[in-house]
């Protein structure tokens, strides 16, 4: 079960289905009947003390239901509104179980169903999450009261349900923009990422802030991505209605002068859509803030009936300032080779998140904070949107082994990245490639420090061999060997078609070899084994023409599993990266 899976499924079970009206909340035991074996979950998920439930008029609501309430209740429980009308009321369990697909950029939605009431949870890697759920019809004219459950009251707070908001908008001239532009929609690549948003109840409602703006329009619920079970239905909906109510109820402020539409902004945050430049090619990427505790702070504000439309806009409006505006990770430590001082010159991606264009330089600075290129790389960096730096050679006197660091410099924003300045010396038994790291991860990137995570199972190793004798041309063998292993008792066995593949030279003159786990037919410098306990084993020859006259090569190696996961050495890559970032080797001090 991934940390990104765990960590989405907090979020939205956190910042949903218990709304703090700005009251005390307990921490669900760990130790508590239903805790089981999702104590990460536990130790997250918050339950309010005096709970108070977001419900809409003449709807299905779904209760998560507390294992501290001591509730004893059974197939059919005694469900009443405070003036003593029954309900009719349904006991399901809510059960998430990790994806089959591989994670993907925003995190893993999970496979939501409900079943009847279970005793027992089974084991980790087949259930993630799982809460005992009530789901109760509402009656329209109930509006003001509370519900009793086998003899605990539980608070209801009533938000405007979608025909009374779509009068209030009709009235009053509130919008409810689409947040995607129509270039943004005919990227495939772009709605492959955000299609997992609309897979889980708890996640529908910023896929619709994208797509249809969360308007509440009976023309843009028709045209939702909807649940079979009426549960997952009735929990979307309830999601997506606190949202559309906190929502309505700051754009009937309006501006905050001298601030623009908070409202906007605030829509804007949470569908953010960063536009990365390469050249061409343009990759765009979801970039919001997705920490539970701000998110959940901010819903609360915008559905709490106590705070005044006014000062829930005011405390909005600092909801973008917690997230970084400016974001510096690398990309390549090696992109290419400076013919003349013979030092490699990173590349540094970036990106300005803030919601003004700003101008950025960059500059290679030592630990002792020697360096400053008197070419500093300047360029202006539009909002939302990314680019890269490269061929940013260091100053004169510069320590390149003193832990170098690329600064980028946004005038009230810096952000900054350490590169591996000096060659890698690879010495006799040989250079183990241990650290593998898996493509990039939106909550992983978009911090002040990026830090991507570890793929486990994966090791390469670079060494010499005897080099075979025959000709000097570029493409005989140099000697050099990388064997690439993929443990099968780490990762298991994959359906897809797996493969290596390693990258050398230059970035603008790369040269390539994928090898799967048929081999690859014809290439006599590549062999695949597998053993019998389905270990795969990869060995490359490494052509002259990847090593130069000096001793030094640039190299970077990718795995894939086929079926969506990646892990690179030495660097992390974006979603739609074709390339692999690499070191600079120094072979010649073998």
């Amino acid at each position: 079960m991934t940390g990104v899976f765990q960590n989405l499924i907090v979020l939205s079970i956190a910042c949903v289905l218990f709304i703090s009206n700005a009251r005390p909340q307990q921490e669900l035991s760990p130790s508590s009947p239903r805790a089981g074996n999702v104590d990460p979950f536990a130790a997250a998920l918050r339950f309010e003390a005096g709970p108070v439930v977001d419900v809409i008029p003449g709807s299905m609501a779904v209760i998560v239901i507390d294992p501290a309430w001591n509730l004893k209740l059974s197939g059919s429980p005694s469900v009443r509104l405070d003036d003593g009308r029954t309900l009719i009321a349904t006991l399901r369990s809510l059960v998430v179980r990790p994806s089959r697909v591989a994670p993907a950029w925003i995190g893993d939605p999970g496979e939501w169903s409900t079943t009847d009431i279970v005793q027992s949870v089974a084991g980790p890697d087949e259930v993630a999450f799982t809460a005992d759920v009530l789901a109760l019809e509402l009656p329209a004219d109930g509006i003001g009261q509370g519900v009793w459950i086998d003899g605990e009251r539980i608070g209801l707070n009533w938000l405007k349900s979608s025909p009374m908001l779509a009068a209030l908008s009709q009235r009053q001239g509130l919008e409810w923009p689409a947040m995607l532009t129509q270039a943004q929609r005919e990227d495939v690549n772009l709605m492959n990422l955000l299609a997992p948003l609309s897979r889980s109840p708890m996640t529908r409602w910023r896929y619709r802030l994208l797509t249809d703006g969360l308007a509440p329009s009976p023309e843009a619920r028709t045209a939702r991505v909807q649940f079979d079970d009426p549960v997952l239905e009735a929990l979307a909906e309830q999601q997506e209605s606190a949202w559309r109510h906190g929502l309505a109820k700051i754009k009937e402020v309006g501006p905050i002068a001298p601030h623009a539409d908070v409202a906007m902004q605030i829509t804007r945050s949470l569908t953010q859509i960063v536009e990365i430049t390469d050249d061409d090619r343009v990759q765009r990427l979801p970039c919001w803030n997705d920490h539970a505790p701000t998110i959940n702070q901010l819903l609360s504000d915008l559905v709490a009936s106590s705070l005044k439309p006014e000062e829930a806009a005011k405390r909005a409006r600092g909801f973008g300032e917690l997230s970084p505006r400016l974001i510096a990770w690398v990309v390549d430590d090696a992109a290419s080779l400076h013919p003349v001082a013979r030092v490699a010159l990173p590349r540094i991606g970036a990106m300005n998140l803030s919601d003004r264009s700003t101008t950025l330089s960059a500059q290679i600075v030592d630990r002792s904070g020697r360096g400053g290129s008197p070419g500093n790389d300047l360029r202006v960096l539009p909002s939302r949107h990314g680019n890269f730096v490269s061929d940013l050679l260091p100053a004169p006197g510069t320590d390149l082994t003193a832990a170098p660091t690329m600064v980028l410099d946004a005038g009230l924003f810096k952000a900054q990245a350490q590169i591996q300045g000096a060659p890698i010396s690879v010495s006799p038994p040989g250079l183990l490639m241990s650290g593998f790291l898996r493509e990039w991860r939106q909550e992983d990137l978009i911090r002040e420090s990026p830090q991507p995570r570890t793929q486990p199972g994966i090791t390469a190793t670079l060494s010499f061999r005897s080099a075979t004798q025959g000709d000097d041309s570029p493409d005989s063998p140099s000697g050099w060997v990388l064997l690439c292993e993929r443990q099968a008792s780490i990762l298991g066995r994959t359906s897809g078609a797996e493969s290596f593949t390693l990258v050398w030279g230059p970035r603008q003159a790369e040269s390539t070899i994928t090898i799967t786990r048929e081999g690859d037919a014809g290439n006599t410098a590549a062999r695949s084994v597998t053993d019998a306990a389905g270990n795969w084993f990869v060995e490359v020859l490494l052509p002259r023409r990847a090593v130069d006259e000096d001793g030094l090569a640039q190299i970077g190696v990718v795995w894939s599993s086929g079926d969506g996961v990646r892990a690179s050495w030495p660097r992390s890559m974006l979603p739609q990266d074709a390339s692999p970032g690499r070191a600079l080797l120094n072979l010649g001090s073998w």
